[in-house]
């Protein structure tokens, strides 16, 4: 769709510093989404999602709220994503697009896509009842479904309940996918809350040489910390930050681990 690579050229052009361009992008883009909802109004959603994209947040769940009933769920469920990402903070517009995706759980019989976007939703509001509550339907119906395996897992052992639960979750979705970095991840994360550090290191070494990311340096640089190697601890750290980590990144639960663990290796990062 010409909208979205119009929206992909605004993108790149505030990235390398040319913001009025960006701006002329942004605006062509937008007119492009409008043209085409004119034409399509069951796209009205695709709309509400380029908003929310841009932080017009508040026209955007006007539109959602308007439109989602007629629009198509799978448009549904990308504007709610993007949506949801950028409001669970804000009580007042998180209620709002709640209201949406439970309203739309209910007309098209509990999707399983809406439920783990519901999970997430209730994870970053640190709901966390709620969260494993949707993970668990998930299983329930889809005892396979990875994307359920991997979150629940990985809220238990941040959690430090039902690790054992949490170890038999991770290892049957390494089972069915492969042992790819995300899944590798949060088995390591189960392994540091059962008290295996050395174990939980070597799996995150086997993850980061695969696909690096600043998450994965993150738990690696916990779980050296947790042996006492504070040095070899603060060089993953750096690397994680400087792959883009931000406390924010991480799950709710782990982000007081963030600033405990920068307050230990502040003075070793420094040095570094």
């Amino acid at each position: 769709m010409a909208g979205d690579t119009a929206e992909y050229l605004a993108g790149y052009l505030a990235r390398i510093g040319k913001p009025d361009e960006a701006k002329r992008f942004v605006a062509t883009a937008e007119a492009i989404y409008r043209r085409f909802v004119d034409k399509n109004p069951e796209a009205a959603v695709l709309l509400a999602a380029f908003l929310a994209r841009h932080d017009r947040v508040a026209e955007s769940l006007d539109l959602l709220e308007k439109n989602w009933e007629s629009a198509d769920l799978a448009l549904v469920r990308v504007a709610t994503t993007v949506i949801m990402g950028r409001v669970y903070q804000d009580r007042a517009a998180a209620d709002r697009v709640e209201r949406i995706v439970v309203a739309a759980l209910q007309k098209h019989d509990r999707p399983l896509s809406l439920l783990l976007l519901l999970g997430d939703f209730y994870g970053l509001q640190e709901r966390i009842p709620e969260s494993e509550q949707a993970y668990r339907e998930v299983l329930k119906r889809d005892p396979k479904n990875i994307i359920a395996l991997n979150n629940l897992a990985a809220i238990l052992a941040l959690r430090k309940a039902s690790v054992d639960e949490a170890e038999k979750l991770i290892k049957t979705a390494i089972n069915i996918a492969g042992p790819v970095a995300n899944l590798l991840d949060t088995y390591a994360m189960v392994l540091m809350a059962q008290g295996k550090p050395q174990q939980a290191a070597a799996i995150l070494q086997e993850a980061l040489d695969d696909q690096p990311s600043g998450i994965l340096y993150f738990h690696a640089a916990q779980a050296l910390a947790q042996l006492g190697k504070n040095k070899e601890a603060a060089e993953a750290f750096q690397a994680g930050v400087k792959l883009g980590l931000k406390k924010e990144s991480l799950h709710p639960l782990e982000r007081s681990h963030f600033d405990e663990l920068a307050r230990k290796l502040g003075p070793l990062v420094a040095a570094s």
